[in-house]
């Protein structure tokens, strides 16, 4: 029995950096893993807007600071150098294993389930042409399974995107003579425990870690695998586009480099916040943070429930002994969202998207 493993664009882009051991690790245990074509394109067009939204920012620089003598690279160059290197990249971890679509007969297929609003097009008022691109992605996948000649292979769609999750029964009853299964999974640890992949590699390793993953009663492989999920969502936030493109953005930008004291006191600030907001559903980032630091909001509030877990999570840490791997790993987080002071971009950089 064969078994194979369809990634979507949200999953590629909420484990970039992570692709290339994932992949392998899938593989050894016996799945063959692919991505649509227009998976492949949609992440690539994310990536290629954050390059042209930071030499926006570099312009309004330059605009701003006249005595400012930056260089950088030509914006056209870079986007075409950093296409080209996702495209590699692409070619590199999946090899021949695209689903691509025939662009000739697409326009009509999706058309004609647009006219109904078929799944995945959003069957609500008001929601237009809404699953545009997630109905060509619908559609290469549907012909890719109904043509794999093996008739005893399971296929698993990995996705969290609304359009198939929501509509995850009815998408799943138009494959008739082969399983197939649409699985809403953005983290990765969630995949490997779904397939009953081992992360450790032997069984020393394994005791040796059932060893320290419980201190004081806290469960730390759980503690940060969710704390991992919950700065996540601190610092981003997801985005479905008109034609129901995903794009993350930030929350929030910061200056300055939050310090271990201020991350501290953020962290013991969020119980007065918890209270002095408690019938508000989501709060601004900048509302969080000591006043020292200079935050600044993007218009994309924080959800009151993730702070809550992570104060329940920091005050369970709290009373071990990794209290301050904690706060140095929140603040690291925190830090990822430093506004770039970028005065020189190089098109000669050869860091790859995974």
């Amino acid at each position: 029995m064969e078994k194979i493993i369809i990634l979507d664009t949200n999953f590629l882009v909420a484990n970039t950096g992570k692709i290339n051991e994932i992949i392998p690790k899938l593989e050894k245990n016996n799945y063959h893993v692919y991505v649509p074509k227009m998976v492949q394109e949609e992440y690539i067009n994310i990536q290629l807007r954050k390059i042209k939204e930071l030499y926006k920012k570099i312009e309004n620089i330059k605009s701003s600071n006249d005595f400012l003598n930056l260089k950088y690279e030509n914006e056209e160059k870079v986007l075409k150098w950093n296409e080209n290197g996702y495209n590699k990249s692409f070619k590199e971890y999946f090899g021949d294993n695209v689903i691509g679509y025939k662009k000739a007969n697409i326009l009509e297929n999706v058309l004609a389930r647009n006219r109904y609003k078929e799944p995945p097009f959003y069957d609500e008022p008001n929601s237009s042409d809404k699953g545009f691109k997630d109905t060509i992605i619908w559609l290469s996948i549907k012909e890719f399974i109904n043509k794999y000649e093996n008739k005893e292979t399971f296929f698993y769609y990995i996705t969290s995107d609304n359009g198939f999750v929501k509509y995850k029964n009815s998408l799943e009853k138009e494959i008739k003579d082969k399983y197939f299964e649409i699985v809403d999974i953005k983290d990765v640890n969630k995949l490997y425990s779904k397939f009953n992949i081992e992360i450790l590699e032997n069984k020393k390793e394994i005791e040796e870690n059932v060893f320290d993953s419980l201190i004081d009663g806290v469960n730390l492989d759980e503690a940060r695998e969710k704390i991992n999920n919950l700065m996540w969502d601190f610092n981003n936030y997801v985005d479905v586009d008109y034609y129901g493109n995903e794009n993350i953005g930030n929350r929030y930008e910061i200056k300055k480099p939050i310090s271990y004291n201020e991350t501290e006191i953020l962290l013991n600030h969020i119980q007065r916040v918890l209270k002095d907001n408690f019938f508000r559903k989501t709060i601004n980032p900048e509302s969080i943070f000591p006043s020292e630091c200079q935050v600044y909001s993007k218009g994309c509030e924080i959800s009151l429930d993730t702070l809550k877990d992570i104060d329940r999570l920091y005050h369970q840490i709290f009373k071990t002994e990794y209290k301050n791997a904690f706060i140095q790993f929140v603040m690291q987080k925190i830090n990822e969202n430093k506004i770039e002071e970028v005065a020189f971009i190089n098109a000669e950089d050869d860091e790859l998207p995974f």
